[in-house]
């Protein structure tokens, strides 16, 4: 029991003062505990020193110092000129603190400090366990904070399709990202910078934005702009490809109702447009307008437009190399918007259209015409429509002409033979009179004569198709025929004299 006792007592002693040594307690807080010096070796290792507010230990070297000590503090922490409320955690050139900066601060901080290649950047890691002395456990980097300000999420060393950076939000925004404009630089709320070193068809895309939502209206990316001098609300620059450079690239899958890979919105009043390109535009499928008639009103023909085109001067021309605006090369073919205004106002208007710095910023204004070519379309096809109708009517006139000379010719050719037959017969004995009466409705009489000496003819009808509708022979050389209408018919016919086979004079003859 003594024994007991004795050891008791001893061990009480020993925790006392011994412990009342080694914790070095002294005085009013200080920045740093100096006095009473660290514990030498003598007395083993130092475990804990306590001020009002403060607690801190000494792992390595002789003071509380920056560049060759080891220790950590927490509480009304010594943090350079300032008095930090928190942890700091110091190795050889190189320390952390957590906590608050003053006691009015609002917001908590972590910060590390260090010394040219001491510096260093903040990780974040996971690991499965702590591993054993002198090995290490297994982690994963999550995210790095570098000493230049930036955040790397991720460890850039490894492949994989797994999200850097997950947001999941069933409510609300998932992301909301503000930055204050500053009048004497440029602010960015987001800067994405992609380097994707593969060769080969590997994409690197910069941000992917997928959007599964089946049931509702989605948006893959909503950007909201307003106010300032110059607002963008999406500026897309491609500075260049070994093969291509595609600043914007839009697809649809063609499986909806209605699609457009580029879609724009503006009210169509002056300086205003739903899609503005400085360039050259190619499209394959074409380019169409609206043209409903639900949608129109005051509907008017075109009308006296060939007066209106005689005034136009149409042109060729090269454009200027200017730095406003790119224009294309080459000779061009087409009109002066000032000279066409005089003629068509409504097909030119101003436009006005804005010059960037090099910080994309509008440093200028560029002021121009343009000239409303489809709408030409409609003017000229209107005057082909009057140059057309007069050439109908040109050519009523000279067919009406040309019709007069061939009757005409036609009268003369046919007196003319009618005179050569007349000559012959009294020459050669034969004649066929006009029948009598011409026209006729019942009946008629037919005079004729063979020529001398012949005795057998026919009179034979045609029609004016040449088709034979009925022969009449004769056997005296001089005599007369009577035909009646129920014979032949009615309409327009030719009676011919044939004397041996051959036609010796014709007339013509109405039946009604």
């Amino acid at each position: 029991m003594k024994t007991k006792l004795l050891f008791f007592i001893l061990l009480s002693g020993y925790l006392v003062f011994g412990q009342a040594t080694i914790n070095q307690s002294a005085g009013a807080p200080q920045a740093f505990i100096n006095n009473p010096a660290p514990l030498g070796p003598q007395f083993g290792a130092e475990i804990f020193r306590f001020r009002s507010g403060f607690i801190s230990q000494l792992d390595s070297g002789n003071n509380f110092g920056f560049t060759n000590s080891r220790w950590f503090a927490m509480g009304r922490v010594p943090a350079g000129t300032q008095t930090f409320y928190g942890l700091r955690f110091q190795l050889e050139n190189r320390g952390l603190v957590m906590g608050y900066n003053n006691l009015t601060a609002t917001n908590p901080l972590i910060q590390w400090i260090g010394t040219g290649a001491n510096l260093g950047n903040l990780e974040f890691r996971v690991a499965n366990g702590f591993g054993a002395p002198g090995t290490p456990a297994s982690d994963l980097l999550v995210a790095t904070m570098t000493n230049t300000g930036n955040t790397v999420f991720g460890d850039p060393t490894i492949v994989g399709s797994a999200a850097r950076v997950n947001v999941e939000n069933r409510t609300g925004k998932g992301v909301e990202i503000n930055s204050t404009f500053s009048l004497t630089g440029t602010s960015t709320s987001l800067n994405i910078t992609h380097q994707n070193g593969s060769i080969g068809p590997n994409i690197g895309i910069g941000m992917l934005v997928t959007n599964s939502n089946t049931t509702s209206s989605t948006r893959g990316v909503n950007v909201k702009m307003g106010g300032g001098n110059s607002s963008v609300g999406f500026e897309c620059v491609n500075t260049g490809g070994s093969v291509e450079a595609i600043g914007y690239l839009g697809k649809t899958n063609g499986t909806s109702p209605f699609e457009a890979a580029v879609y724009g919105i503006t009210p169509a009043n002056g300086n205003q447009w739903a899609g503005y390109f400085d360039g050259k535009v190619f499209s394959t499928g074409g380019y169409s307008q609206p043209s409903d008639q639900k949608l129109k009103e005051n509907i008017q023909l075109e009308k006296s437009v060939l007066e209106k085109i005689a005034l136009l001067k149409p042109v060729t021309y090269d454009y200027k190399n200017l730095s406003e605006i790119n224009l294309p090369r080459g000779i061009q073919h087409g009109f002066i918007s000032q000279e066409l205004a005089t003629v068509f106002p409504e097909l030119t208007e101003d436009v006005r259209k804005p010059v960037y710095d090099k910080e994309n910023n509008i440093s200028s204004n560029f002021d121009f015409k343009s000239v409303n070519y489809t709408g030409l379309i409609s003017v000229l096809t209107a005057g082909i429509q009057e140059l057309n109708t007069e050439l109908e009517k040109q050519k009523l006139n000279t067919d009406k002409e040309l019709q007069t000379l061939k009757d005409e010719i036609a009268a003369l050719k046919e007196e003319n033979t009618a005179q050569k037959l007349a000559a012959s017969a009294i020459k050669n004995g034969f004649s066929l009179e006009q029948n009598i009466p011409n026209p006729f409705t019942d009946r008629t009489i037919i005079n004729y004569s063979l020529s001398t000496g012949v005795n057998k003819g026919n009179i034979m009808i045609f029609d004016l198709t040449g088709k034979l509708i009925k022969d009449f022979p004769v056997n005296e050389n001089k005599g007369q025929i009577t035909i009646t209408a129920s014979q032949i018919g009615k309409g327009l016919f030719i009676y011919s004299l044939v004397q041996n086979g051959q036609e010796l004079i014709s007339k013509k003859m109405i039946v009604q």
